[in-house]
């Protein structure tokens, strides 16, 4: 990436936060789901007023933990979903408007950059920075 995008990606990380209100104390609302093969995050987000528009382009994974997380430019993040994902039978999971998301596969998410949450509870959550993924969005 060269300075310009790179300028452009911090601004939208940036101003990520300022719509949701998840990025003040989401510790708490944040589920931990154990599918079959892994663990994933939700979230419900539904009450919000708008969403973050930052872009993930990467791979979700799964940790050594068990937990599903996503792989960008040599970084790892968290992963949090949006309520009403599920594991998804032919293998990854579906997100609530039914877009497949596949593991280990290229993908472009919607959605904004956040710092963790502060909670013991969460042990999915053990990232520097965590991608909190729209509900309604289109994956590449």
């Amino acid at each position: 990436m060269d300075r310009s995008g790179a300028a452009i990606l911090a601004a939208i990380v940036a101003g990520a936060c300022l719509s949701v209100a998840a990025c003040q104390a989401w510790g708490s609302s944040i589920e931990e789901i154990e599918a079959q093969e892994f663990t994933f995050l939700t979230i419900d987000i539904s009450g919000d007023d708008g969403h973050p528009e930052a872009l993930f382009v990467g791979e979700v994974g799964i940790d050594e933990a068990g937990c599903l997380y996503g792989a960008a430019d040599g970084t790892d993040y968290g992963v949090i979903f949006p309520e009403g994902t599920e594991e998804d039978p032919g293998g990854g999971i579906s997100l609530p408007d039914g877009v497949p998301l596949p593991i280990g596969e290229g993908v472009e998410l919607s959605g904004g950059y956040f710092d963790p949450p502060v909670s013991d509870d969460v042990d999915c959550a053990d990232y520097p920075q965590m991608f909190l993924v729209n509900p309604e969005q289109q994956n590449s």
